[in-house]
């Protein structure tokens, strides 16, 4: 079976050219505002530029946001650990606890007040 060949009727035709030439109307360099190609083409270059700059700034800012949040965790994750190591370097330091850590040693607790022992560089040779 055999293909017939399609023909296109003239009014089909001229409606078809008529819907052509009113895109190419619309489209026109004219139209837009433009004398030249080259005018266009500019204009064109500076949209792209300006659209990719704008998708740079966007990633940029997106970035830093993120890198700020991850910042801020970590500060108050820092902050919670200086916390907790606070308070155990407090306990540690209370007498019960230096006294039950020094009890298997030969160290007693100090009963006497400290005595200070006051200097006179001068007497020692230093000048």
């Amino acid at each position: 079976m055999k293909r017939g060949t399609v023909h296109i009727e003239k009014e089909d035709r001229e409606e078809k050219d008529s819907h052509i030439s009113s895109l190419k109307e619309l489209f026109t360099l004219d139209v837009l505002g433009f004398d030249n190609q080259r005018e266009l083409g500019v204009f064109v270059l500076i949209l792209f530029t300006m659209m990719m700059s704008m998708i740079f700034v966007t990633h940029y800012a997106e970035k830093k946001k993120w890198q700020l949040n991850n910042l801020k965790k970590e500060v108050e994750e820092l902050q919670w650990t200086h916390e907790s190591r606070e308070a155990d370097l407090r306990n540690l330091k209370r007498r019960s606890e230096v006294m039950i850590r020094l009890k298997d040693t030969e160290i007693d607790e100090l009963t006497e007040p400290v005595e200070v022992i006051l200097y006179d560089p001068t007497d020692l040779g230093f000048d």
